[in-house]
């Protein structure tokens, strides 16, 4: 049982690091420069440079990803595009009613799927389906 648990812990893991490394070289692919999107539209091609710089974005993807990693794994989930606030802020303040949808949602599958079941259950009593020939 505990070897069990230990692989699936293991591909579990392995699961996330691929979809981890999926998002982010995703990421790579998308249109447009983060520095630009960052500085603005007039901002001058110093400027933008010295936020490339400050934001990692000269290094190669490599480090890139190693760093982001380093940093999730600590909770640092980084800011906004926009600088206004942390993206822990953000998960943080919206994890109540984040939770609050999700129990409700469990709670509501669970009874429909219930019913549907005992509908089923009945359903086949009925017409006596499911009996032996």
């Amino acid at each position: 049982m505990v070897q069990f648990i230990a692989r699936r812990s293991l591909q579990g893991l392995a699961v996330l690091l691929v979809v981890l490394v999926a998002s982010f070289a995703l990421l790579k692919f998308v249109p447009g420069d983060p520095a630009r999107q960052v500085a603005g539209p007039r901002a001058t091609e110093e400027q933008v440079e010295s936020i490339r710089e400050d934001l990692g974005l000269n290094d190669n993807v490599g480090v890139q990803m190693w760093r982001y990693l380093g940093r999730l794994v600590q909770g640092d989930f980084g800011s906004t595009t926009n600088g206004a606030s942390e993206v822990a802020d953000l998960i943080r303040q919206n994890l109540p009613v984040t939770l609050w949808l999700v129990s409700t949602s469990l709670f509501v599958t669970a009874v429909v799927s219930l019913g549907l079941a005992l509908l089923a259950v009945l359903r086949f009593r009925v017409f006596g389906w499911g009996s032996s020939c």
